[in-house]
């Protein structure tokens, strides 16, 4: 399972959040995305009260401008896409919770 999270620098409870996904009585891995505009200190005050297994990436990938035509949209979404694939989507600033 995959969840997105867009604007993570301004959400609420991410740890709340990433804690309940981890107490899930499930096997299942679950990969959280979390999408920001700016990496600050709200990424280094989430690794703080975190459960062990919650596995956390230790670096950031930092995303050129977004492009303002259809094309250069789906070039740049494309790339993205692979990236996070490619990274098993670990290294995008995502975090793996296995119950």
């Amino acid at each position: 399972m995959l969840i997105v999270v867009d604007d993570a620098d301004v959400y609420g409870d991410l740890a709340g959040l990433l804690t309940a996904l981890y107490r899930l009585d499930d096997d299942q891995v679950v990969r959280v995305l979390l999408v920001a505009r700016d990496f600050g200190d709200w990424w280094t005050a989430l690794q703080q009260p975190l459960p062990a297994a919650v596995d956390l990436a230790e670096d950031d990938v930092r995303l050129g401008p977004i492009a303002t035509d259809a094309a250069g949209q789906r070039a740049a979404e494309g790339q993205t896409r692979r990236r996070a694939c490619a990274a098993g989507a670990r290294s995008a600033g995502a975090a793996a919770v296995r119950g």
